[in-house]
């Protein structure tokens, strides 16, 4: 990495960003730019997970994942699915290939800048934007069969929120 000197001669702190978009992962990353400037990066990436039959039901061999959100469209395929009478022994499968649930992308974003008021005195000030890009991630599709929205996923995950900001400002002496 190459080092860069500002109108000062002083070195300025490389520029760097490090963020992943697929897969199961965190990273957290940081920008540096000159004049004590701080954007801290984090995104959070992972699949869902398979999606787990508990009741006694009557199932499909296989089932075709479809992928749709909403109240009135479906995650799965549906049909083949019908509830067993009372007292049967299950035989369906606990889960199918390739059917998992939604998966869940979060991106959190921070921006601070610090000014020098005199040699000793300092004040910083911080943004903070969790689900910066406030997008949605859906729950587990409805896995019980008699219900009138099996298959569809139509709620926003547990404890997911939209886009929060907070800022801040910190006095140093």
């Amino acid at each position: 990495m190459q080092s860069r000197t500002d109108a000062t001669n002083r070195p300025c702190p490389s520029q760097k960003l490090n963020s992943r978009t697929s897969g199961a992962s965190s990273s957290p990353g940081r920008v540096s730019l000159p004049g004590s400037q701080n954007i801290p990066a984090s995104t959070l990436s992972k699949p869902g997970a398979p999606l787990i039959f508990t009741g006694a039901l009557i199932a499909p061999s296989t089932v075709r994942k479809i992928g749709k959100t909403g109240i009135y469209d479906t995650w799965f395929d549906t049909a083949g699915f019908a509830a067993q009478p009372s007292f049967t022994r299950r035989s369906n499968p606990w889960y199918f290939d390739a059917l998992t649930g939604p998966g869940f992308k979060n991106m959190d974003l921070a921006i601070s800048k610090r000014f020098n008021i005199t040699e000793r005195l300092r004040v910083s000030i911080r943004l903070d934007a969790f689900n910066a890009l406030n997008g949605m991630n859906w729950a587990t599709p409805n896995l019980t069969v008699t219900a009138s929205d099996f298959g569809k996923t139509n709620t926003q995950a547990t404890g997911y929120f939209g886009r929060q900001v907070q800022y801040s400002a910190r006095l140093e002496f």
